[in-house]
């Protein structure tokens, strides 16, 4: 292991697991892998667009590993983190004749992490899990603290389960091709770890935050791993709620004020002071720096009008 790449270990018992972030690492999945394997078989799940960047890749690797593969392709896109979609991927994967040992391996951002994650919790009463998560916003967020699902007509991952991954590696390369508005939605989502859980390091992204969206290696290997370190802290139903009241609209101001042709993102005129204060974040000074901090990039303050419904984060 190079020095370029770092590791972190989640210890939650007997579902602990390690995170890796750094480059190349798709390169190197199979040597990786290859001892958590019960038997040599994985599944690769991804979407059409991330298979084009990454795929041929994370095959070459486990080719080298000796490790047997098979892939099943999903459309881009939330609309894919459904019924219909579940049912055909866990048919897919039944087909290729799995067994409790097989492996599956989620490749791409937070829909083929949620829904892969959700049919290797429910295959064969379940099956182990890799995440390979291609975007900013998976690495520090839905990639860890195990949380998986779907979307019903009624809300959002209203079906899923907590379910940990036996690995996570974050490939910080596969970043370079993302568009940058992807980028500031993954930046929102690190930002929110420091306004809510840590005061150094929020102070540090008011330095360095330029340097983390421009993918420069040091800044943005930290940036993944303090939110990795952090992420996981709120496993759970009870936790998870609470970073998705405050992650859940942070983001999604960022997506709409694009979707809407405004001028930057929207940061929500909200911090959860208690949250925050507990943590020595909140002072008579943070809303300053959190304005001055956002409004750099031509985020603008949106007023938040409360909470989210449950299943909408």
């Amino acid at each position: 292991m190079t020095d370029d790449i770092e590791r972190l270990r989640v210890e939650l018992d007997d579902r602990a697991y390690e995170i890796l972030v750094g480059p190349r690492l798709i390169e190197s999945a199979g040597r990786e892998i290859q001892p958590l394997l019960r038997r040599r078989q994985v599944v690769i799940v991804s979407d059409e667009t991330v298979a084009r960047h990454c795929l041929p890749q994370l095959r070459d690797s486990l080719s080298k590993a000796g490790i047997t593969h098979h892939t099943v392709l999903l459309p881009p896109g939330e609309e894919t983190k459904d019924l219909n979609h579940y049912g055909r991927l866990t048919d897919e994967i039944l087909s290729f004749g799995i067994e409790r040992g097989t492996m599956l391996m989620a490749l791409g951002g937070g829909v083929v992490g949620d829904v892969t994650g959700f049919a290797a919790a429910t295959l064969l009463r379940g099956i182990d899990f890799a995440q390979i998560p291609t975007t900013l916003l998976a690495q520090v967020d839905s990639s860890v603290g195990g949380k998986t699902g779907i979307n019903t007509r009624i809300g959002k991952n209203l079906i899923g389960a907590f379910y940990q991954p036996r690995l996570v590696l974050a490939d910080t390369d596969t970043l370079a091709t993302l568009p940058y508005r992807e980028l500031l939605a993954g930046y929102a989502e690190v930002a929110k770890y420091g306004l809510i859980r840590d005061a150094g390091f929020f102070s540090w992204l008011e330095a360095e935050g330029r340097a983390v969206c421009d993918l420069a290696p040091a800044p943005l290997r930290r940036a993944v791993m303090t939110s990795c370190a952090i992420s996981p802290r709120r496993d759970g139903p009870a936790n998870a709620a609470l970073g998705d009241r405050i992650g859940g609209p942070t983001r999604g101001s960022v997506d709409r004020a694009y979707e809407q042709r405004q001028e930057g993102p929207r940061w929500p005129d909200h911090t959860h002071p208690a949250a925050a204060h507990r943590r020595g974040v909140r002072d008579e000074g943070c809303a300053a720096r959190r304005t001055a901090r956002f409004s750099r990039w031509g985020w603008v303050a949106a007023p938040f009008s409360g909470h989210p419904r449950p299943g909408r984060a």
